[in-house]
């Protein structure tokens, strides 16, 4: 007798038993059936849930921007599309498809013989559609989310209707550090091609791919606790250095925000570091998979900043791109668009902007079709945004629709504790970037640029001023003529300020005092207040230092 006609009749026999089985239970699910328990607890779940038995497919799918959307932040996509790949080669001459659902079972790969996908699109099973058990009742993805076991479900086992033609192997694939199900590996065919090893084959997959996403796990630093789910990507505030108390409230306001989707509008001096900040919150958002663009929108021209959010179709203007070109909004769908600078755009356009973030579509510049737009905005200014609005500069209702959350960056001088932090990061860094031996830094010079120097540039200047010195550095300790030269002056007034305050009646030292304040009134333009500011003291103490030195400013 031919085997396979033998096994045919068997699985024939075995799916008439579970047809009368499943009736039974639905006539009387208390009655005593013979099925596997993980099966029955599958019905029984089925049945409390209001689930109708006689369903004959999922829900509709998700449209294709949504779809594409959930697997660009899928960072399981990511690790898994190789394994896929090599097991849908596997698979070419066989009568099943593969899929990769994710946690919420969604369908976010899907590939196989042609054929059958044909026959399971009758059954919504296809990209986009959701296969939980809260859905679409027993199945093997939905068993496995459910429970974390692999299994195969046949036929009848099925609690609808509409599925029974069919059979599925399924096996989770667990987060290696909470143990989650961040999704299931699932092999479908018909019913009369159900084979024992296509469970095997699953587990094998799903077994894989845990393995990948381990050895990345192993490869990040910084995992912490507070991120339970998989981190594929480096610490997102590794770039940025301190520990200060205004400083860490900043960062973990961001902490708080990242996950909701909501604007938000960094406040921060030029330099402090406010694309940074952005970057990070997308880095611990749940679109960090997605596209990350960034804007300034001081430095683009007033006519050109529409074609650059907006972008244009074919034949808009002369000079543009032959086939037309996306804007910043459409790039940045289903991730982050950073506005840098948001109070020096043009008031004009921000009524364009306005209805974009209200709209949440976007109409190409010579286009008539709007573009739908999934984007989380974050803003940025170093300027009062009330003020701008008080004084007509601002529209006050872009303002609240964008200031739905503020944090402020602190400044370089309010966060003294983190100067000596970041000059050991960059000389590290700069030593790393031109071949050099890490640097020290002369007493002077490291007393001036921590305690002394006010840093008007904020953490940008202090890292331009530090490259400066590893580069014109020529032994292995950075001395003031390594210094870019506005802060070798300042270095010098400030020595000999400090020299000329050992003894009032030093006449050597009242020379530098007299030759250093001399200086920075040249500086500065003779204005008092600036001097002042930069030494550190009141300006009564300058004009009494001015007097002992018999300066007049007559």
């Amino acid at each position: 007798m031919n085997s396979h006609f033998t096994f045919s009749s068997a699985l024939d026999r075995q799916r008439k038993i579970l047809e009368e089985t499943r009736d039974r239970f639905l006539c009387n699910s208390q009655a005593t059936i013979t099925v596997r328990s993980i099966v029955h607890a599958s019905w029984v779940r089925c049945l409390q849930s209001g689930i109708d038995p006689r369903r004959k497919q999922a829900e509709n799918p998700l449209n294709n921007a949504d779809i594409e959307a959930i697997i660009g932040r899928s960072s399981l996509y990511e690790h898994s599309i190789a394994t896929l790949n090599e097991l849908l080669i596997q698979t070419k001459d066989t009568k099943v498809i593969l899929t990769l659902s994710d946690s919420h079972g969604r369908i976010i790969f899907l590939g196989g013989d042609h054929d059958v996908q044909q026959k399971a699109e009758n059954m919504n099973f296809m990209l986009g559609s959701n296969w939980s058990e809260e859905v679409i009742g027993t199945n093997g993805i939905g068993i496995s989310l459910k429970t974390g076991y692999p299994v195969q479900i046949f036929a009848a086992e099925h609690f609808c209707e509409g599925i029974h033609n069919w059979t599925c192997s399924s096996s989770p694939i667990m987060d290696p550090i909470t143990k989650q199900v961040l999704g299931v590996i699932n092999v479908t065919g018909p019913w009369e091609q159900a084979q024992v090893h296509t469970l095997g084959m699953a587990v094998m997959a799903s077994k894989l791919i845990e393995q990948k996403l381990h050895e990345q796990s192993l490869l990040t630093k910084n995992i912490t606790k507070a991120h339970h789910t998989l981190s594929l990507k480096k610490d997102p505030w590794s770039e940025i250095v301190g520990r200060s108390s205004n400083m860490l409230s900043a960062m973990t306001q961001c902490n708080m925000v990242a996950q909701a989707n909501v604007p938000v509008l960094l406040f921060g001096e030029s330099g402090s570091g406010k694309d940074l900040f952005a970057h990070a919150i997308h880095q611990i958002s749940d679109r960090r998979n997605g596209p990350f663009i960034a804007l300034n929108c001081g430095s683009i021209p007033k006519d050109l900043i529409a074609s650059e959010l907006f972008g244009y179709d074919p034949g808009s203007f002369t000079g543009g791109v032959k086939d037309g070109k996306k804007g910043k909004f459409e790039e940045a769908h289903g991730g982050t668009l950073f506005l840098d600078e948001i109070g020096e755009m043009s008031l004009e356009f921000q009524v364009h902007l306005l209805r974009v973030v209200q709209e949440r579509e976007v109409m190409r510049i010579g286009g008539s079709k709007p573009i739908p737009v999934d984007v989380r905005i974050i803003t940025a200014t170093h300027e009062t945004l009330e003020e701008l609005v008080s004084n007509g500069l601002f529209r006050d209702d872009l303002y609240y629709r964008l200031n739905v959350v503020s944090i402020t960056i602190p400044p370089l001088r309010e966060r003294q504790d983190d100067i000596l932090l970041l000059i050991d990061f960059f000389l590290e860094q700069f030593a790393d970037k031109h071949g050099k031996p890490v640097l020290k830094l002369e007493p002077l010079v490291k007393e001036f640029l921590i305690h002394d120097y006010k840093w008007p540039g904020n953490v940008r200047e202090l890292q331009n001023c530090l490259e400066h010195a590893v580069l014109f550095c020529t032994n292995d300790t950075i001395k003031k003529a390594d210094l870019p030269q506005n802060l070798q002056k300042l270095v010098m007034y400030k020595s000999d300020w400090s020299r000329s305050k050992i003894s009032d009646v030093n006449p050597f030292a009242r020379y530098h005092e007299k030759e250093a304040l001399l200086s920075l009134l040249q500086e500065y333009g003779g204005n008092l207040s600036a001097v002042a500011r930069e030494l550190g003291v009141a300006r009564t103490t300058i004009y009494r230092h001015l007097d002992k030195c018999g300066v007049s400013l007559k």
